[in-house]
């Protein structure tokens, strides 16, 4: 497994947490124009951090198999399709 600060959603994540930072301690003031182009570029960065996590998330789980069953009506047989998924 790799190490957290080796991935990119840590840097993304630290990344957004910095910029936060900054208009938190004042470095760029509250109501300027740079503290909307930070809350824009925090924003984006987080976005693409969730989205990195969720696609590697994704990539590594196993796939899914679907299993319906149709019943039409009382003591009728009933009829099973399984889906493998495409490969």
């Amino acid at each position: 497994m790799t190490p957290g600060y080796k991935t990119s959603e840590f840097w993304l994540a630290f990344a957004a947490n910095l910029m936060s930072a900054l208009v938190i301690t004042g470095v760029v003031a509250d109501g300027t124009p740079w503290a909307k182009v930070v809350a824009v570029i925090t924003m984006m960065l987080a976005s693409l951090g969730y989205t990195a996590a969720r696609a590697s998330v994704k990539k590594s789980a196993p796939p899914a198999v679907v299993t319906t069953t149709l019943v039409t009506e009382p003591g009728a047989a009933k009829t099973t399709t399984t889906s493998e998924p495409a490969k």
